[in-house]
């Protein structure tokens, strides 16, 4: 059995396409903590959960303790699950390609596997009113954080009733899991930045939970250093100086920074029809363009 945990806060945009993605990957079961959602994210999960695709958690307390949930939920997909695999992932992410996965898995010798992860970046020359997948369909293949350094990989990694996962899922330990591997096919295409307005209750809604959980300073840094913006009133500009201009795009297409990349976009599409709840990944894909 593979199963995988989620964190998530206010992602109505996205999660259903995250659930049906990895459902029809392979994953035979998913648990969810969902933290604080208030835009319709925990109906969409309910909805889930009644439908035996999900299992539903609910965290109402103000602090951002992802670590200590997503060790919880790992340990229990391990001890209560009979879990073989454990992935632990994010709302914005998805685990590429989406076939082979459980055969990868269960032929593989190791224990925990590294996966890198590219940003999908939206195409300007795309309308702001279409869904998301059909805007995102560049994939950066340096994604570089605020500080010139790669984003983190995260870890999937055989089940341990003994698992400890740290913060954003990139570091895992436990008495089954041994070094991590890097040579196999899977990516994970991340999708965090999906609109100025959702960016931005993503940034108000993390670094108000990181604050109250009192985490080291280096942990979520770029949720701090955008909140602080949101603070002193500079966001719009930094984020609006931050898009792609579409002479920018051809650089990079040029340079290989940028490669366009709709098969995410197609893949979410082709999945409407065979979904769990076709009316709730209809919602997310709507009017998909240039199909």
């Amino acid at each position: 059995m593979i199963v995988m945990t989620l964190v998530v806060r206010d992602e109505v945009d996205i999660v259903a396409a995250t659930i049906e993605h990895h459902l029809a990957a392979g994953v035979d079961r998913i648990i969810v903590a969902d933290h604080r959602s208030v835009d319709g994210t925990s109906d969409v999960l309910a909805a889930y959960a009644n439908a035996g695709a999900l299992e539903l958690h609910q965290e109402d307390g103000p602090a951002f303790r992802q670590a200590a949930w997503t060790t919880a939920m790992a340990r229990q997909a391990a001890i209560r699950l009979g879990a073989s695999w454990v992935i632990n992932g994010d709302a914005d992410e998805f685990l590429w390609p989406p076939v082979g996965v459980v055969e990868l898995l269960k032929s593989t010798r190791v224990s925990c596997l590294v996966v890198e992860r590219d940003n999908l970046a939206e195409d300007p020359t795309t309308d702001s009113s279409w869904p998301w997948p059909s805007r995102l369909v560049l994939r950066d293949t340096r994604s570089l954080r605020n500080e010139g350094k790669r984003i983190a990989p995260k870890m999937i990694h055989v089940a341990d009733p003994e698992v400890s996962v740290g913060a954003g899922g990139h570091i895992v330990s436990g008495p089954l899991i041994g070094p991590p591997y890097a040579d196999h096919p899977l990516r994970i295409l991340h999708a965090p930045d999906r609109g100025f307005t959702q960016y931005r209750q993503k940034i108000s809604n993390g670094a108000a939970a990181v604050e109250a959980a009192d985490l080291d300073a280096r942990i979520c840094r770029h949720w701090r250093d955008e909140a602080e913006q949101l603070k002193d009133g500079t966001f719009a500009d930094a984020y609006l100086a931050g898009r792609l201009t579409a002479a920018e795009v051809d650089r990079r297409l040029v340079s290989g920074r940028l490669v366009r990349d709709t098969r995410l976009r197609d893949h979410l599409a082709k999945l409407v029809s065979t979904a769990v709840l076709p009316a709730q990944l209809a919602k997310v894909v709507g009017g998909l363009r240039s199909l």
